[in-house]
């Protein structure tokens, strides 16, 4: 949502007789929040074997619907100026997080969690779902944002999050400091026999 509607979300809040500034301030705070995320991308790929995929992705997610919620309740009861900082700290917040968690990790699962027979297949395999699911919230989101305002668009996500955080707790198993041999072994151990 910010890396790709962030200039559309934030031109209304910079409001001014020329729309163009507009767009070019929310071209700038895009800019600082993905950023932002692209440098907490390559921390977290540096820590991913020290504090491990699923404590990655809890914090991941959970600063994610925190920082998603924040950003709903900034935009109903901020205005101006208040608005604008509460939606770039909302945004810098989840690009934080999700650099930590998805960004940082998910395609480190997508390669390792899978018997080397099928590993290349899955990972393929997953890596189209990711991209189409992209693709679907680009194109759903204008339209979804248009329906129901930004603040309950952004109360979804945040209960996406909460759902992933879930998931993480209670499906994933941890991986950190194992080889990708043992790694298939863990998983063929947990076959229901």
């Amino acid at each position: 949502m910010p890396f790709y509607y962030g200039p559309y979300i934030f031109a209304p809040f910079f409001g001014s007789s020329d729309g163009l500034s507009a767009i070019r301030a929310g071209i700038i705070a895009t800019l600082i929040i993905s950023a932002t995320q692209t440098a907490i991308v390559l921390v977290a790929l540096k820590y991913i074997d020290k504090i491990g995929r699923k404590g990655l992705g809890k914090l991941g997610y959970l600063g994610m619907a925190i920082f998603l919620a924040f950003g709903g309740v900034s935009v109903m009861l901020f205005s101006g100026i208040g608005k604008v900082i509460g939606l770039i700290i909302s945004f810098i917040g989840f690009m934080i997080f999700f650099g930590l968690g998805v960004g940082g990790i998910g395609w480190t699962i997508q390669g390792e969690y899978f018997p080397t027979n099928i590993r290349g297949t899955m990972a393929s395999l997953l890596a189209f779902i990711n991209w189409t699911s992209n693709f679907v919230l680009i194109e759903v989101f204008p339209a979804w944002k248009a329906a129901i305002g930004l603040a309950p668009v952004m109360f979804s996500f945040a209960g996406l999050s909460i759902i992933a955080e879930i998931l993480f707790l209670f499906i994933l198993p941890e991986t950190k400091g194992m080889s990708v041999e043992e790694i298939a072994e863990m998983f063929e151990n947990m076959k229901v026999k």
